[in-house]
């Protein structure tokens, strides 16, 4: 039997290991896939219930149709893993008693990490070690990535404490912006339209040039890694001079609650010689993009900015003048969404841990 070991290259497409949790009990990992997907709803719907938010009614089933369409496209846009019981026979059992949906996420440095959507036990199944289990194989799938960052509610003070104690994980610093209503709304808001005299014009990039928008060789091991992003970011020029004036790194999700795609922005680059004005402007065109770029792409539903908090200028161009505010997860204010991360060593720390557990052969 392979375990959880950094050195061991199985792939995603052929992830089946068995392991066994704090009480002896005897698991299967397996990839999320059209034909297991029903088995997460369970969990799915018992994560929904801790933040509040309804599920629609056929959440499983776009789950299912958008999972066989991303292995018809043979791509990896939607990640999962579920772990499914095993009989006293060796023979998983229909249900899931953990699950996990994460994406490739780019910081806003070039740093090629997993933004892990969604992590959940039954609760027929806590107090085993599962979800400690679950970072951990969610880790392994995703070999070589410099970090793994999340939103936590922050009126879930159980997993509060689990994260930073269990984890080693911190609060990133960053502002998590709610921009959906550049996605959602017909027509930009007034205060975030370009102006007709505007000199700047922004283009997506794909992980084959994500080069383009660094500024720096910082980042540039993370260019193999991510040549199968559909999307790495944007670039914004200066149409007069010709050069690229400010740069945005970008992700895909899925969120399984309401089966719907949405983009994260991270901090803008921009170059160190722009005015405030200037930046103004150039996210003005990003913006305008974004919108373009997420209609045509049916990522219509979410935006979210995760803005570093020591980037001052940002920070007041879109909540001073663009008006956005900090993402909450339901319509209570206190349900605000922080974001925490953990940096390559507690993944390490995090996989070796769970490698020396008991395995089944």
């Amino acid at each position: 039997m392979k375990d959880l070991n950094p050195d061991n290259d199985m792939s995603l497409d052929t992830l089946s290991k068995i392991f066994q949790d704090a009480k002896g009990d005897s698991y299967v990992i397996e990839e999320l896939n059209a034909d297991n997907a029903h088995l997460a709803m369970p969990v799915i719907q018992g994560l929904a219930d801790i933040h509040g938010i309804p599920l629609i009614d056929n959440t499983s089933e776009q789950l299912k149709q958008h999972l066989r369409q991303s292995i018809a496209n043979d791509n990896k846009d939607i990640r999962g893993l579920i772990f499914r019981p095993l009989e006293t026979n060796g023979q998983p059992r229909n249900i899931a008693a953990a699950y996990a949906m994460y994406h490739p996420k780019l910081d806003s440095d070039g740093r090629l990490g997993v933004w892990v959507e969604d992590v959940s036990v039954d609760s027929g199944f806590k107090g085993r070690g599962l979800a400690t289990r679950l970072f951990a194989a969610v880790a392994k799938a995703t070999k070589g990535s410099d970090f793994m960052a999340w939103e936590t509610d922050e009126r879930n003070d159980p997993f509060k404490g689990y994260q930073e104690d269990k984890l080693k994980s911190r609060k990133t610093g960053q502002i998590n912006f709610d921009a959906s209503a550049v996605v959602t709304e017909s027509e930009l808001p007034a205060a975030m339209r370009p102006s007709d005299s505007s000199v700047y014009i922004t283009e997506p990039t794909n992980g084959e040039n994500i080069s383009d928008l660094l500024f720096s060789q910082q980042g540039s091991e993370a260019a193999e890694l991510a040549e199968d992003m559909a999307i790495v970011g944007f670039k914004t020029k200066d149409l007069t001079s010709g050069r690229t004036i400010a740069t945005v790194q970008a992700s895909i999700n899925y969120s399984s609650f309401n089966g719907h795609w949405r983009i994260i922005l991270q901090s803008p680059k921009f170059k160190t010689d722009l005015t405030p004005d200037q930046k103004a402007n150039a996210l003005k065109s990003l913006i305008l993009r974004v919108k373009g770029y997420a209609h045509a792409s049916g990522f219509t539903e979410q935006l979210k900015w995760h803005i570093d908090g020591e980037d001052k200028d940002t920070t007041s161009i879109l909540k001073d003048t663009f008006g956005l505010k900090p993402y909450t997860i339901t319509d209570d204010p206190d349900a605000e969404m922080h974001l925490y991360k953990m940096n390559k060593q507690a993944i390490d720390d995090l996989v070796a841990e769970c490698s020396s557990m008991p395995e089944m052969s």
